[in-house]
């Protein structure tokens, strides 16, 4: 093999570009066993992966091979040199419409992502990207083609029984460990030396079976890793038997049973046969009873708890027993660590070849429809079960792990809706929402329920139906689509009103009261949530009637009635204390953690986010972690914490683009963009600004519109742009003043004080008052982080104006009502417009503009002043402007001209003719 040209870290370095997005650096997976042997096909691997030509490599073999093990190992070693390895494993997937949402949640993006969308997410990124069990998705291979033509720094390793025949691709064959020769003459050096026989021992080794060695033993192992192909499955489903029967013994056995075991696939390779051939040995040294726990298993996708092996075998008491003999042969593994296995709540799941084999033998016994049937009639009861622990006080404790059963789940709808059972397939659905919407699986739920909603069947209930609209409802307000949120709920609505259920009548309110409220009209959102609550009460579902006081106390926060807002939230949080349920409980403190924010507690918002987050996870609610995450990042940011806000910020959207949440994805925007400003970063600030904005419009999320053209617009005045500042802050106050959020009204109102003029000083001192009296009215301080600009302002309005009469008119503005308060910002608004066209038409005839145009009007007066040595103040002083306005100018006059010095802008005025005697 030739040496690389450049190597790997060299080619790759000038593409760590900024990222777009946050990967998270996902750890790969950790083996339960050793790795043994390989050492050259690992080196070879990782020479590879090493060549700056080879940006996607397949490791093709039979199942069995060892091909996800060689992949994981290259892929540790090589990991600090080309960047960090994220693992994503296909094995339970088998749509291949479904591979880019795997992928993306392996990377913890949003699970909605489009194959171009995975590919810009991705660019700019370095590492290496591993696609285990490849095989049963291969139409999904132009998603791996445009990862790679699309991420010149990403290499993506595909572990798959077949090649993809992409042209970018380099396939390596993974071969069979090497064994021994049968006519070796020194078996005890060269048996002992071999891959198959090191692994046959090792794995032993690992069942308590300690092998004496003799010349003859080695022979032995040889031989039967002869027998076996090399294959490390096959040889590790060997070396269990070792328990129960010596060397000699286990090597006849192989010699009687192979013959009997042909019927693999014709046109299959021999090795895949081999591997058939394998799995059947295994299967008929097997008790009865345990070939029978085998096959019925194999109706599981994933992994599966000890407690679910009963009810979908239908085995009775001693499955136990046979699930640990299962697990001593190596049938059945159980699920490490670094994949979701616990000491306290072991999964187990079936090698993929395995459960094959048990699918083909139900399917050839007539078992298999009997099979799926009980395996669906558990799903639908584990999605009943985890529903009522979310609705039931009573049932608030019930420990359903639907993140670890969503393969299984998954499984069980599609077969229903292959099989045309719409009503069960229906209902399992409707119920897995806590699935969809707290796991952050809202994408996959909204596909299911939409297709089955669209075909009609007379045999579904009514009920059923109405709960399959009415949580489809929900996804689609949870993502944004108010108008199929609303069409929804209402024909929900409609029938649970005629069939007399208040609790999901009441779901169906909330709903609507949501999406009312994201539009801005609180009256109805009041009117609709107040419903509610009264159908949650009639159905003395308390606990549900937490949720909807928690979304009203959400319209009086928005209505700037704090005090209203935090009582509603604690009224609701008595209801749930007694059950304890850690997502109520979390989104309820959550409401007390905002108003501890607003008050400028910051110290004890703090304390209960942090309290909030770690219920969040607790629950394994993923919407949840995001907000808590963006929360919290608010606080370190009022508190000054910007590395911190900045790591909360990053979480959260990273959560929210795996979940597809678009609203939340702008507000976090929204908090960066803050937080760029505050760090000196204008572009990046305006970026984010820009971003939050377009998903605004988009979604009709009014609210978070305003409060993105409010940032644009302070943008621009720190730019000295006041047109756009005006214009930006004016479209901000329309929207606000509409929708009636007293809060943000405020805000608004603050900033527009700083568009203030010469000419509008007095009256932007009027406009202060009247927003302290506000703050005051409703005890709410001013925020930590925008305090010190606005007294900054307000203490040059007061030394430029002269103290009698800025106090005048400070007081007059506390007296006033808000619609004074409104007609002065729009004064403001309108003047700032006005003297800013007035002013650049000024310095069009007055100035004589440098030669390289690169200055505008106001800049080319600031120069002059310059020149003539001026400071801030008395620049400020000379054109009738603040100081932080005057210090502004010159900022940027010496970023665009390239220099750091009042000597160098002098020396620029001089040579492009501008006078400073003009």
């Amino acid at each position: 093999m030739t040496a690389p040209d450049q190597p790997r870290t060299q080619r790759d370095q000038s593409l760590t570009t900024t990222a777009q997005v946050s990967v998270p650096r996902a750890a790969l997976p950790v083996p339960m066993t050793t790795f043994v042997g390989r050492a050259r096909e690992v080196a070879e691997v990782r020479a590879l992966l090493a060549r700056p030509d080879v940006r996607l490599l397949t490791l093709t073999g039979p199942g069995g091979a060892g091909k996800t093990r060689l992949a994981l190992e290259a892929a540790r070693a090589v990991s600090r040199d080309i960047g960090p390895a994220w693992f994503v494993l296909l094995a339970a997937i088998h749509d291949p419409a479904l591979v880019p949402a795997a992928i993306a949640r392996g990377l913890g993006l949003s699970q909605g992502a489009t194959v171009p969308e995975l590919g810009d997410l991705l660019r700019g990124h370095r590492g290496l990207l591993l696609l285990d069990s490849f095989e049963q998705v291969i139409a999904a291979r132009d998603l791996v083609a445009h990862l790679v033509e699309s991420n010149p720094a990403i290499t993506v390793v595909v572990t798959s029984r077949a090649a993809l025949h992409l042209p970018a691709e380099h396939v390596f064959e993974v071969p069979p460990l090497d064994v021994p020769g049968d006519d070796d003459p020194t078996p005890f050096d060269t048996y002992l030396a071999s891959d198959g026989v090191q692994l046959l021992v090792a794995r032993a080794r690992d069942r308590g079976v300690n092998l004496t060695i003799t010349d003859n033993t080695a022979r032995i192992l040889g031989a039967i890793c002869r027998r076996l192909d090399g294959l490390p499955l096959a040889i590790e489903l060997v070396a269990a038997r070792l328990r129960i029967l010596p060397p000699r013994i286990l090597l006849e056995r192989l010699e009687h049973r192979l013959p009997l075991l042909e019927g693999g696939p014709r046109d299959a390779p021999a090795r895949q046969r081999t591997m058939r051939e394998t799995i059947a040995w295994s299967y008929v040294l097997l008790e009865p009873a345990e070939q029978s726990m085998l096959l019925r298993l194999a109706v599981f996708a994933g992994s599966f708890e000890a407690d679910a092996i009963g009810p979908v075998t239908g085995i009775g008491e001693d499955a136990i027993t046979r699930l640990g003999s299962l697990v001593d042969h190596n049938l059945v593994r159980r699920l490490s660590p670094s994949l979701g296995g616990t000491p306290d709540a072991p999964r187990y799941f079936l090698f993929a070849t395995i459960r094959e084999f048990g699918l083909e033998r139900l399917q050839e016994n007539d078992e298999l429809d009997a099979a799926r049937e009980r395996h669906a009639t558990w799903c639908l009861d584990v999605a009943r079960t985890a529903s009522r622990g979310r609705t039931d006080p009573a049932a608030s404790q019930l420990g359903v792990d639907l993140k670890a059963e969503r393969h299984n789940l998954r499984a069980a709808l599609e077969w229903l809706g292959d099989s045309e059972r719409s009503p069960e397939a229906m209902e399992l659905a409707a119920t897995l929402w806590p699935l969809w919407l707290e796991l952050g699986e809202i994408a996959d739920g909204r596909r299911h329920l939409s297709r089955l909603l669209e075909t009609r069947d007379d045999s579904t209930d009514a009920a059923i139906r109405a709960h399959a609209q009415q949580v489809l409802g929900m996804l689609c307000q949870a993502q944004g689509d108010h108008a199929d949120a609303q069409a929804l709920s209402h024909a929900a609505l409609s029938v649970f009103d005629a069939l007399g259920d208040d609790r999901g009548a009441g779901a169906a309110l909330t709903t609507l009261g949501l999406v009312s409220m994201v539009q801005g009209d609180d009256v109805a959102a009041t009117r609709f949530l107040e419903r509610s609550l009264d159908r949650f009460r009639t159905a003395n579902d308390l606990r549900a009637g937490s949720w909807a006081l928690r979304h009203l106390s959400s319209v009086a926060y928005r209505r700037g009635d704090i005090d209203a807002y935090e009582s509603l939230a604690r009224q609701g949080l008595e209801i749930v204390l007694p059950t304890g349920h850690p997502l109520d409980l979390a989104r309820l403190r959550s409401s007390l953690a905002l108003a501890a924010t607003i008050r400028g507690n910051l110290d004890d918002a703090a304390a209960r986010y942090e309290e909030v987050l770690a219920l969040y996870r607790q629950a394994d609610d993923r919407w949840g972690e995001a907000d808590a995450s963006h929360r919290l990042g608010h606080v370190a940011f009022l508190r000054g914490q910007d590395e911190l806000a900045e790591e909360l910020f990053d979480r959260s959207a990273a959560l929210l683009r795996y979940i597809g949440d678009p609203e939340g994805t702008a507000r976090v925007h929204g908090g960066k963009a803050w937080l760029a400003r505050r760090r000196g970063h204008p572009d990046l600030a305006a970026q984010h600004f820009a971003a939050a904005l377009d998903i605004a419009r988009h979604h009709a999320i009014r609210r978070t519109e305003a409060k993105a053209l409010l940032g644009e617009g302070v943008l621009a005045l720190d730019n000295q742009d006041l047109a756009v500042a005006a214009a930006r802050m004016d479209e901000s106050l329309t929207i606000m003043s509409e929708l009636g959020d007293s809060l943000a009204l405020l805000t608004t109102l603050e900033w527009i004080v700083h568009l203030a003029t010469p000419h509008t000083a007095l009256t932007a001192a009027r406009l202060a008052g009247a927003c302290a009296a506000l703050r005051a009215q409703a005890g709410i301080p001013v925020m930590a982080s925008a305090g010190p600009e606005h007294e900054l302002l307000l203490q040059e309005l007061r030394s430029r104006h002269g103290g009698q009469a800025f106090e005048r008119a400070v007081a007059t503005g506390r007296s006033n009502a808000l619609d004074q308060a409104m007609a002065d910002a729009r004064d403001i608004i309108a003047r700032a417009k006005e003297e800013e066209s007035r002013a650049e038409c000024h310095g069009e005839v007055s100035a004589t503009a440098p030669a390289t145009g690169i200055l505008t009007p106001r800049q080319i007066d600031v120069i002059r002043l310059l020149a003539q040595g001026c400071t801030d103040q008395e620049i400020a002083d000379r054109l009738s402007i603040s100081r932080r306005t005057a210090t502004t100018h010159v900022a940027n006059i010496f970023t665009k001209l390239g220099i750091s010095s009042r000597t160098a802008a002098a020396a620029y005025a001089a040579r492009h003719g501008i006078d400073p005697r003009d």
